[in-house]
Order: C-alpha cells, then sequence, then structure tokens
C-alpha cells in the first residue's frame, strides 16, 4: 500500500512551483505519490505541472476549471492511495530532508492518527525562517484530539487550523466523513477542527518539516473582504453547532468553544478594514456571537486582555456597536 499522498492545489504560483516540488522530490523515498490538482490557473503553472507530470512517475496530475482550494483538495483525496496524507500549499516547501525523516516517523508513530511537526514562517524579503509551531507541543503526552488540542489551546488560545500542521491517517476522514468545505475562504478551520474532534490518538514529533511562505501579495490573508470574513463567520457557527452535538465534557468544550471566539475576534478585526459593514455582515456578526457561551469565566481572565474585552462587549453590545469601540481599541 501507498504510504503518503500528498496533495497540492495549484493556483497561479508559476514563481513559486518549482522549489515546491524539488523540496518533495529530493529524497530518495519511493513509497509516496504527489497529487497535483491546476484550479484553473491562467499563468504558467499548468505548464510547469506537465512538465514535472512527464519526468516523474509518481505524480498525478490533474487539471480543472477554478473551483477553490478545498473543493481541490476534496478532490486529492478521492483520488489519494496513501494510508497518510499531508496537504501543502503551493508556494510553500517542504524543509532539506525533512520527507526521508518523515517515513521513518510514520513507521515509529504508525499506531496514531495524526501526527504533529515542527513548521517555519519563510520571510521572503529578509530570506529568514522564524518557528512556527513544534515547541507548544513539546511538554504534552500523546492522547486522543480533545485532550491533547485542549492542552495546546490552554498555552494559546491563538493557535490556528491550517491544513498543513500535520499528517493524517486517510482511514480517519474517510470513516467519520471528513471533507473540506467546497466554498469559501476559510475551509480548513472546519476541517482541522473536525480532525481535532474524531481523532483517537494524536503526538508529536521534533521534525522540522513544513515552510510557510510569507508576505505573498496574491494570498487570501492579503485580500481580505466582506465575503471572506462572511465565510469565516459560517466556519465558527458550523464549529460550535457540531460541538454542541457532542457530549464532550464541559471544561473541554469551553476551549474548543474559545478558540472559535478568537476567530471571531479576527473577524471583528477584518470587519474594521472593511469601508462598510452590510446588514448581512451585522446580522451575520450577531448570530455568531450568540452562540458564544464560556461556562468556566476564569478560563476567560486566563485568555488574555483582548479576548477578555471582547468577551464583554459580544455579551452586552450589538455587532454595530462592538465594531466601534473594536475600532476605538484598535487605535489605543
Amino acid at each position: 500500500m501507498m504510504k503518503l499522498s500528498i496533495i497540492i492545489p495549484v493556483y497561479n504560483v508559476e514563481k513559486y512551483l518549482s522549489r515546491n516540488l524539488d523540496s518533495i522530490l529530493n529524497s530518495n523515498i519511493k513509497s509516496y505519490e504527489i497529487i497535483l490538482i491546476n484550479d484553473g490557473s491562467t499563468d504558467k503553472s499548468y505548464e510547469i505541472c506537465m512538465e514535472y507530470e512527464k519526468k516523474y512517475k509518481n505524480i498525478m496530475l490533474i487539471n480543472n476549471d477554478n473551483h477553490g482550494q478545498g473543493f481541490e483538495r476534496n478532490l486529492g483525496i478521492d483520488k489519494a492511495s496513501g494510508e497518510w496524507l499531508l496537504f501543502v500549499d503551493s508556494d510553500d516547501f517542504l524543509m532539506d530532508g525533512s520527507l526521508n525523516r518523515l517515513f521513518e516517523i510514520i513507521v515509529e508513530k504508525r499506531d496514531n492518527d495524526l501526527i504533529l511537526f515542527n513548521t517555519f514562517s519563510f520571510i521572503e524579503s529578509k530570506n529568514i525562517y522564524e518557528q512556527f509551531t513544534g515547541e507548544i507541543y513539546k511538554d504534552i503526552n500523546p492522547s486522543n484530539g480533545i485532550d491533547f488540542f485542549t492542552e495546546v489551546l490552554k498555552k494559546d488560545i491563538t493557535y490556528g487550523y491550517p491544513a498543513w500542521f500535520y499528517i493524517v491517517r486517510k482511514s480517519l476522514i474517510d470513516d467519520n466523513l471528513i471533507r473540506f468545505s467546497n466554498n469559501g475562504k476559510s475551509e480548513d478551520v472546519e476541517f482541522t477542527f473536525k480532525i481535532w474532534m474524531s481523532a483517537k490518538s494524536v503526538c508529536y514529533t521534533n521534525c522540522d518539516l513544513y515552510a510557510y511562505r510569507r508576505e505573498q501579495p496574491t494570498s487570501t490573508t492579503h485580500n481580505i473582504n466582506e465575503s471572506y470574513i462572511l465565510d469565516l463567520l459560517v466556519r465558527i457557527k458550523t464549529n460550535i453547532n457540531y460541538l454542541n452535538k457532542t457530549n464532550m465534557d464541559i471544561y473541554n468544550k469551553d476551549y474548543f468553544i474559545l478558540s472559535n471566539f478568537h476567530l471571531l475576534t479576527v473577524a471583528y478585526s477584518m470587519a474594521c478594514n472593511c469601508n462598510t459593514m452590510t446588514n448581512h455582515l451585522e446580522s451575520s456578526l450577531n448570530e455568531v456571537g450568540k452562540l458564544i457561551n464560556v461556562n468556566d469565566k476564569y478560563i476567560i481572565k486566563g485568555a488574555g486582555k483582548r479576548l477578555q474585552l471582547l468577551y464583554f462587549l459580544n455579551n452586552h453590545f450589538n455587532s454595530k456597536m462592538i465594531l466601534r469601540l473594536w475600532k476605538l481599541y484598535k487605535r489605543g
């Protein structure tokens, strides 16, 4: 059986795609496949993909119209034959020699559903690397997804949801019917949240694996608009509704709720940069805000002043007033 499927949606990254693929292919490992899904690129990305497909037998290339990253990742999952899945963004890359080490880890940690590793931000303008994740996991014992990520959130409630934070067993995704949303820009939030909730066994390995390229003007984080905020709010709402259907104990649930509340603060911060707030955005912020309820108020006190403030505002004001006050807070 194929050990690993690496799924890479590709969209207009001709400048970075070769480094991305070379960083993966520069190994002596054979039991893996790369699934490239061209998402309607209008530059030379598809031509580059075709060149690599002709050269390497373990590359599968799918050419598609522009459906978005979530749709293309789902297509990659459906086509994947690997026991494990790794999601890679097409402008990022793997650290030197990391794929060889990853295969050793898969053998060592084969009884787990989810394996975490070290990730780095690559600041292109300065040609430097800064550790992104890794340290936060080091004194957390292997456990199920809920307990493991509760411990992570106790350390940092702003811990993120990128799908490239981990490798995941494909059977976990298939058995629990987990897929990315086919629409929108925040598909990682819902997908990773369900991975946390479903994993029976999670562990961390001290392997420098993934480099996330920062300062990309074409990335979604540089193109914030109302539709992006609305999509994030849909993901938060979906996560909380999913959470409320479980039998999770109150202590863990409070941390998972608070993690999604942090995402609401992100939505408000993004809304501050919009010129106007439509009635739809206003009502959506109100709707999601009403879903937030943390039972243990001491957890709120330990989450930092920023979250404490917005939690207070969320319980006393509507979204229009919160946005005004939040703008004043950000200026101050």
